[in-house]
């Protein structure tokens, strides 16, 4: 529970979306006890993203972020500012009936050689994204993925039942440290049970299923699975600072 306030002044907002994704992204890093000044913001803003506006632009699209960000703040002069940092806005995206066609052939081309819990997301996404389009162009959407026709075979793989796709894609985009139990059969049962802390450094795609280069703590290797052997996946609260992407 947050002992902050939510962020409001109407009166001096302003909406830069771009300037506000810098921001959030920057308040992202802090919390409450490291929450940032405006003046320490405008600083960041300057040194990573050559931010050339001026201070009081930075304090009205604070004001104006409080509603999509759950932009939170402590203090009183200075007013001090974070966000959770595994918060996520809604946003829109504008695309062209075209580009949501080959979205959604890509999406059914891995949906088809995927394995349960990818399926499912795959699906979701495949709902949401056909639920955010006109009528008459869903209809023709819908009759184009009838026209689609998959060329691969679903894989017959292991898919363990706690595997979460969900938190190892949320901790890619976070750039979180995770822990994890891997199913590898070379290690020995300890091995096995283990909650190892993991980096992810790269992810793709075999056939359907999610492939992962990571950084394993435990031992110091790098090493490279698919995703279906790791249990009990966790996202812990620290950045992956300082590993080598090889």
């Amino acid at each position: 529970m947050y002992n902050g306030h939510m962020v409001s002044n109407r009166k001096y907002e302003s909406k830069n979306i771009y300037l506000q994704l810098y921001i959030a992204e920057i308040l992202k890093s802090v919390d409450e006890t490291s929450a940032l000044t405006v003046t320490s913001i405008f600083n960041k803003l300057v040194s990573i993203y050559e931010f050339a506006g001026t201070r009081r632009t930075v304090a009205r699209n604070i004001n104006g972020m409080s509603n999509e960000y759950k932009l939170l703040s402590v203090g009183d002069k200075p007013v001090r500012y974070w966000i959770d940092s595994f918060y996520e806005a809604d946003y829109k995206v504008d695309l062209s009936p075209s580009q949501i066609q080959i979205i959604l052939y890509s999406l059914k081309n891995l949906k088809n050689t995927s394995t349960g819990p990818l399926i499912k997301l795959l699906r979701n996404t495949e709902a949401n994204l056909l639920d955010k389009v006109p009528s008459i162009v869903k209809k023709e959407l819908k009759y184009s993925l009838k026209s689609y026709k998959t060329l691969s075979e679903k894989p017959k793989a292991v898919t363990y039942p706690k595997n979460n796709i969900i938190d190892i894609l949320l901790a890619i985009r976070k750039k979180h440290w995770v822990t994890a139990n891997i199913k590898d059969m070379t290690l020995d049962f300890d091995g096995r049970h283990l909650a190892r802390k993991l980096a992810i450094i790269n992810i793709w795609f075999i056939d359907g299923l999610p492939m992962l280069k990571i950084y394993d703590a435990t031992d110091g290797k790098y090493k490279e699975y698919c995703a279906t052997i790791f249990n009990s996946v966790k996202i812990t609260k620290e950045k992956v600072i300082g590993v080598s992407s090889l």
